[in-house]
């Protein structure tokens, strides 16, 4: 070869490139592959994206390279030295030429077929070789390199062959596969954007009204949904826009509400010369106002994005365009925010107080800020009229940045696709509601905006003509404005919805007898059990509870009412022939005599006076309150699901108990059934008339609402004007006049109560879906009732008497009923006749879900479907009979099937690694269940579900794991094998060989529903748990892994695998996933080759021992050989790293795959740091240590991560190293968490720590209830059975059985605040008397110390990451409701139930100085002042194996210590 001179790479492409200098190639450090000087350009700029910069340099080097082909490319000569930092490659040579292959099958088979060597032994025809290859795919061509361990074997005649003739179809067939993934992974990142593979015949008329496909052809569709975001904590900018942008609505909104209705009318009228029947208004529904809003927000959110972006990039890029007015004005806004300071909440939104006026915070904190604010909200203003006001005078309208906009709206941020008209319009109408609050303000505005010359609306001599200008140009249809725009793309979409109907949400089984709602299964017995539970917990609170056990009961077919008695106040309890007229005294009279923990007066002596007064019980009084709020929770949700068909949400809540100056009330009892009417219509709005909807209750339900409106009601009046004092009437069965119950308070207890029913959530939207269906299903004559009076035109042949009485007076049915002969005892919409048969139908919905009535209508009627008792239930088709039955084989039939299975994964000589494997395959195979596999690491677990995935049969194995590194490890895998697998992502619907979805999304609706699309389909063969114990003992930090259990309801074959399950919590498990008749296949997971050790050090020299211990082991491994650290402290972990010269791996952390490939792929690199988050699922040979640095989590997370290590037979360590501080003090807490999981398994692991025999007898006794010694198993010795010595046996506290579940902890914090809110935290804390007779924010010792003044201040300084604590009390979401559940009583600004509690406890315990030694010494924190304080609370960390805020960890360590205080001062 000539001399080559030698070439530098130029120090830019470093990073990404390595020239050869012997060879002259060059190759990519990313791929591992060599790089063609004619592909460079399209390598780098197309798989690594790099600036084109970089790839110009990279493209004019390599012109000063001599030209090669993969073909031509030099090999470096055999047994040569090994390129660094290249991949090393495990081969095998044949004897007797120079055929070389990475797999020993093929030079197997090719001894046998060149050589004659078919019955020769394996060791006769190979022998193992180390390669090196320019390339790792099909062009690889590959050369020896040396080692030691080679054999000296010199071949008498070299066959120089090329290898890629010699490639046999296992390896094209990977290499095909390979690169088809490629491909299809291209293709999917090519989806995102629009028009690339759209066919130029595929017409939606939709999207050509749109203009979407032309509009993002070529575009990103992912890149500019984002823009469109709301703002992130740190985007201050945005924030304080959103903020100021509400101020400007606000304005608008009080414009609004002093506007003549004439006004209004013509503005909400879309028509230049037709005014409209209803006149334009603030819209009713609870967040229906603010969601609109939000619509404007987003916009605004991605004009200031955008807008920052070059204006070349700004076209390309996302497609929007600016006029040079927008331009400047979005600048000058973006340089005045500079001026803010940091907006103090984010989350800002405009709040009604319910008294017709709008309002929201304040946002300036002094005179410069506000002005300040008034110039930007000025600004604002303006931006949104050079918007609205925008002409196109060419009729190009996505010039317009807003109706541009409402494209961006048209892409679904979930599946990057273009919405359809049933999901998108409304969209529009928030828009359209939007700009006409805008135009009317910037047309008759209330207040004048004097830097946009816009006056106050009474400087106009006519507000018609001033309107009538602005409309004609801005507002109406037709006028060449955004407004027209919208108006007329909003109409054709609903007419597309109206013509195309709803989305399909609902399926049915076979027999009909369970539906199933985004896969989420409900079964009519389940379904009709859920009013009976609710009436049990109802009635008992009623009674037992509320009544002190008195039960009184009312003869409702004895009840007189009149629904047109108008008196104000009257209801049917006033009248004197109900005699029910009962008051106070009767509960008044049990409340006095009833048991001492119920009383809510307790006896007080008068001073200077002889004798007692009553006086309340604080603290049973505001307990009574709670029962009381809770029994009219329940029975709020009774009226909505026992009634009939649900209603909607603003319905129930406006139900009135008597009459009132301006409206009648609700409840009603007629001919002994209670019922109640709404008046609440979708289109009231539109129709300016009221229709009365009736609901009958069952007696059951109805006698509870009786019950407590006569007997219970008065007391409970009377208790709660004792707090404060009013003369207002609250006339509302729910809520009162200033706060009543809405949808959302409806949703939340409908989700609570039906996530412990169902094991579903369910909110109001879901329920309606499921109930509306059932009636569709299940009973017809609901339908039939209805039709009748919702239709003008249906006639019917029944009570034919009746219809030709009206025949006969001129006139139809409807017209007869509504007008003709009324009852003045009865509303005119709702006559005897209509009512009797909307109590039929309310009948038939009660005997539906078995709360038949004691009185049925006299009225004969047909027999219906309900009547007709079910006497079996339908067996399944045949088809699905015979598929189960061909999957449970005969054991001959399955022992084939196996076998040509193994052969297709494993090739010709395929065999089980162990009996125990084949034995787990078997009783898979012949699964048709549930059942549960425990086998030891390294065991082979993956091969029994990719066995079921490819036996023949058409089906789907679903397999679920519970971490997202598994699952790219298990399709690359499978895939490797043949197999057809594949990650599941929201969209896909295709029924694959082989599914792998991690168990976070496994739990998803969209996922359920797939799975369930499979099962209806009778395609869904198997699924597998793989890590099933994850199911209980992680579900401290990841709360998902709670709803695993849902997978249950797919019913088909369930198999569970894991290596760590210790049977003292098979029980655990079986819980968990619902599967308590599982069978259960046990094997003992011994690991032989694996030296378990424990090293005690000092105090704090843990670190060091670790970095000696390990340079130590360094040194004696070989250059294939591994170890792995184990650290709980992320920072400890980055520190060893350092220390080391070595990778290290982090929870979430964005360099894990990097650091995972440099340590597996790097001879040079022996170690890796990492957190428990390197465990499960890493399968690699090699590793030769795994080292624990302080205590580890568990004993199963010990075994587990140690199990790492060990496998392929080969020997490995297993070491420990604490130091004494730590045993003795997790000794102390063992057995005092909450959680049963954490206290035994802290017990186990505090007994392997300190034990005094062979280690082996800890853990085979825990994880196989199987001891034996290291002797036993003929293992390596761990280090007491080496050593020979004996240690002290740790005392150990006593095993606590408690609760594991999570929601039992969460219910008792809850009973913490609440015992905390009767009482004063200041006063207990500093120990003065009387902590019991008021709270803190009325505490007046605390008053006069200026206490709580400071306390608030303080308060205000806290800062907390967004969505993760409430502001007020510093509690998570998970336990502050505010604005979501209202209190009574209680302003929406200030609507949290635990105010002054939690950071009160911290804050006084801070200022007396007791709090900073607990923080300190406990939790290990560095607070020496106030400002260090703040930012520590705002923090979060692992506690306890669960991730809780700082302020928590706190709460629970302080709350059970103070409570007990309180309770020895009793």
């Amino acid at each position: 070869m000539a001399t080559i001179q030698p070439i530098t790479l130029p120090s830019i492409l470093n990073s990404y490139l390595k020239l050869h200098t012997d060879i002259q190639v060059l190759l990519c450090l990313n791929c591992q592959n060599a790089i063609l000087p004619s592909s460079i350009k399209l390598h780098l700029s197309r798989n690594h994206r790099l600036h084109k910069d970089i790839v110009h340099t990279a493209q004019e080097f390599a012109k000063t390279l001599p030209p090669y082909t993969n073909n031509t490319l030099p090999l470096p000569s055999d047994r040569s030295t090994p390129i660094e930092n290249w991949p090393v490659y495990d081969g095998y040579h044949c004897r007797c030429c120079n055929f070389r292959s990475r797999h020993p099958q093929i030079v197997f088979d090719h001894a046998a077929k060149e050589h004659n060597m078919k019955n020769r032994p394996k060791e006769e025809r190979l022998y193992s070789i180390q390669l090196q290859s320019w390339f790792s795919n099909s062009r690889a061509r590959y050369w020896t390199i040396s080692r030691e361990e080679i054999e000296d074997i010199a071949a008498d005649e070299a066959i120089q062959q090329d290898e890629e003739e010699n490639i046999v179809s296992q390896d094209l067939k990977a290499d095909i596969l390979r690169q088809e993934m490629d491909r299809l992974a291209k293709i999917e990142e090519r989806r995102q954007v629009l028009g690339i593979n759209e066919r130029v015949d595929n017409k939606d008329y939709w999207l050509i009204r749109t203009g979407w496909q032309r509009l993002f052809a070529g575009r990103n569709m992912q890149t500019i949904s984002d823009y469109r975001l709301p703002p992130t904590h740190n985007e201050y900018d945005l924030i304080w826009v959103c903020q100021i942008f509400d101020q400007v609505i606000l304005r608008a909104m009080h414009t609004v509400q002093d506007t003549p209705r004439e006004i209004l009318r013509w503005v909400m009228s879309p028509k230049l010369e037709e005014i409209h029947v209803r006149p334009f208004s603030i819209l009713e529904g609870e967040g229906t106002v603010d969601g609109y809003i939000g619509f404007w927000r987003s916009f605004l959110c991605y004009c200031f994005r955008t807008i920052q972006l070059p204006i070349d990039e700004q076209r390309e890029q996302h497609g929007i365009q600016y006029t040079a007015k927008q331009t400047e004005t979005l600048h000058r806004i973006r340089w005045l925010i500079k001026e803010l300071p940091q907006p103090e909440d984010h989350k800002h939104k405009i709040m009604a107080r319910y008294t017709g006026r709008w309002e929201c915070p304040a946002l300036a904190s002094n005179e410069e800020e506000t002005e300040l604010i008034e110039g930007i909200e000025t600004e604002i203003m303006q931006f949104c009229l050079q918007v609205l006001q925008h002409r196109f005078q060419t009729g190009a309208v996505h010039e317009n940045p807003l109706i541009f906009f409402t494209a961006v709206l048209g892409i679904d941020e979930k599946t990057m696709t273009l919405r359809s008209p049933q999901f998108y319009t409304r969209f529009l109408a928030g828009l359209v509601w939007v700009n006409k609050l805008l135009l009317l303000e910037y047309a008759l505005p209330s207040k004048a905006w004097p830097n946009l010359k816009l006056p106050a609306r009474d400087e106009y001599p006519d507000f018609g003509i001033r309107l009538a200008e602005v409309r004609g140009m801005h507002l109406v249809d037709g006028s060449y404005s955004p407004q027209s725009e919208i108006l007329s793309l909003l109409a054709y979409g609903q007419f597309v919805a109206k013509q195309t109907g709803g989305r399909t949400v609902l399926s049915w089984t076979i027999d009909r007898q369970t539906v199933s709602i985004y896969g989420n299964p409900i079964s009519m017995d389940r379904y009709r059990k859920f009013p009976i539970t609710l009436i049990a917990k109802a009635t008992h609170l009623l009674y037992e509870v509320l009544m002190f056990g008195k039960q009184p009961t009312v003869n409702l077919e004895c009840i007189q009412d009149s629904m047109t008695y108008g008196i104000a106040g009257y209801w049917y309890g006033n009248l004197p022939a109900n005699k029910l007229d009962i008051g106070m005294g009767y509960v008044l009279e049990a409340a006095l005599v009833c048991m001492q923990e119920q009383r809510l007066f307790k006896k007080v002596k008068i001073n200077n006076r002889k004798g007692h007064e009553l006086k309340w019980h604080d603290v049973q009084r505001n307990r009574y309150l709670r029962h009381a709020t809770s029994f009219k929770e329940i029975l709020f949700l009774l009226m909505h699901v026992t009634g009939g068909q649900p209603a909607r949400g603003p319905e129930i809540g406006s139900v009135k108990i008597c009459n009132t100056a301006r409206t009648a009330r609700n409840i009603f009892v007629l001919d002994g059934m209670v019922l109640f009417t709404t008046e609440y219509d979708k289109k009231r709005d539109t129709r300016l008339t009221t229709r009365y909807i009736v609901r009958y209750l069952p007696d059951t339900v109805g006698q509870l609402l009786v019950t407590y409106q006569v007997y219970l009601l008065p007391f409970l009046d009377f208790v709660t004007n004792s707090i404060s004092e009013s003369v207002e009437a609250n006339d509302y069965l729910f809520g009162n006049t200033s706060i009543p119950w809405t949808g959302r308070k409806l949703t939340t207890i409908l989700k609570c109560e039906t996530a412990s029913h169902f094991g579903v959530t369910m909110g109001v939207s879901k329920w309606r879906q499921i109930t509306i269906g059932i009636a569709k299903e299940h009973l017809p004559e609901i339908a039939h009732t209805m039709q009748r009076y919702n239709d003008d035109d249906y006639e019917s042949d029944e009570e034919e008497e009746i219809d030709l009485l009206h025949e006969q007076a001129g006139h139809g049915r409807r017209m007869g009923i509504m007008h003709y002969g009324q009852d003045a005892n009865f509303l005119s919409q709702l006559q005897p006749e209509l009512l009797a048969e909307l109590r039929k139908l309310s009948i038939h919905w009660h005997q539906f879900l078995g709360l038949a009535p004691t009185s049925l209508p006299k009225r004969k009627r047909a027999v219906s479907t309900i009547d007709q008792v079910v006497t079996s239930t339908p067996k399944l088709s045949s088809r699905v009979r015979q598929r189960n039955d061909s999957f449970v084989a005969t054991v001959d039939v399955l022992q084939d099937q196996m076998h040509t299975a193994m052969i297709r994964l494993y090739g010709v000589e395929a065999q089980f690694r162990s009996a125990a494997q084949e034995q787990a395959m078997k009783a898979v195979l012949r699964n048709d269940k549930s059942s549960i596999i425990v086998m030891g690491t390294a065991e082979g677990k993956s091969t029994l579900f990719m066995v079921p995935a490819v036996m023949s049969g058409a089906g789907t194995v679903i397999v679920i794991v519970p971490f997202r590194a598994l699952v790219d490890d298990l399709v690359r895998r499978s895939i490797e094998f043949g197999i057809d697998a594949i990650e599941w992502t929201p969209g896909l619907m295709h029924p694959h060989v082989l599914v792998i979805v991690s168990a976070d999304i496994a739990i998803n609706n969209a996922f359920m529903h797939y799975a369930t699309t499979l099962k209806d389909k009778q395609l869904l063969r198997h699924i597998f748990l793989d890590e099933c114990h994850t199911a209980f003992t992680d579900i401290d930090y990841r709360e998902a892994l709670r709803s695993l259990s849902r997978i249950r309801d797919l019913n088909v074959p369930l198999t569970l695998l894991t290596a760590t399950l210790p049977p003292v919590f098979e029980w655990d498990l079986r819980q968990a996933m619902l599967i308590h008749n599982a069978t259960l296949l046990r094997f003992l997971t011994h690991r032989p080759t694996i030296s378990y050790q424990v090293t005690e050090v000092k105090a704090g020299k843990t670190v060091t021992v670790a970095i000696k211990l390990c340079q130590d082991m360094s040194s004696k491994m070989s250059a294939t050989e591994k170890g792995i650290i184990y650290c709980r402290s992320r920072n400890k972990c980055q520190a060893l790293a350092k220390l080391l010269s070595c990778p290290f791996y982090l929870s979430g952390g964005d360099d894990n795959q990097a650091a995972l490939t440099d340590w597996q792929s790097d001879t040079n690199i022996h170690w890796i740091v990492a957190t428990g988050a390197l465990g499960t699922g890493i399968d690699m040979g090699g590793v030769v240590g795994v080292v624990h640095v302080d205590r580890p989590y568990g004993l199963i997370d010990m075994v587990q991560q140690a199990g790492r290590g060990g496998r392929n037979g080969q020997e490995s360590s297993a070491i420990v190293i604490i130091d004494p501080h730590s045993i003795d003090a997790k000794a102390h807490n063992i057995g005092k968490s909450l959680n049963r999981f954490r206290n035994i398994d802290e017990e186990w692991l505090q007994k392997y720590l300190t034990t005094s025999e062979c280690r082996r007898l800890i853990i085979g006794e825990y994880m196989d209830n199987n001891a034996a010694t290291c002797s036993d198993l003929d293992g390596s010795p761990c280090d007491i059975c080496r050593m020979k010595t004996t240690m002290t046996c740790t005392e150990l506290a006593p095993h606590r059985n408690l609760l594991a579940e999570c929601e039992h902890h969460r219910q008792q914090v809850i009973e913490w605040l609440y015992r905390f809110t009767e009482l004063c935290v200041y006063c207990l804390i500093q120990n003065i008397p009387g902590h019991q007779t008021h709270n803190y924010s009325h505490c007046t010792a605390c008053i006069e110390e200026m206490d709580f003044t400071t306390f608030h201040d303080w308060r205000r300084q806290l800062r907390f990451l967004p969505y993760k604590n409430c502001n007020w009390c510093g509690l998570p979401q998970s336990y502050c409701t505010r604005q979501h559940d209202l209190v009574e009583g209680i302003s929406m600004s200030q609507d949290c139930k635990w105010p002054d509690i939690v950071l009160a406890i911290i804050f006084i315990g801070w200022r007396n100085g007791e709090l900073l030694r607990l923080i300190n010494d406990k939790f290990s924190a560095q607070v020496q002042d106030d400002r260090q304080l703040r930012e520590w609370l705002s923090g979060e960390d692992l506690w306890e194996g669960e991730e809780k805020s700082h302020i928590m960890m706190v709460f629970e360590t302080v709350g059970p210590m103070l409570l007990e205080i309180e309770k020895d001062t009793r």
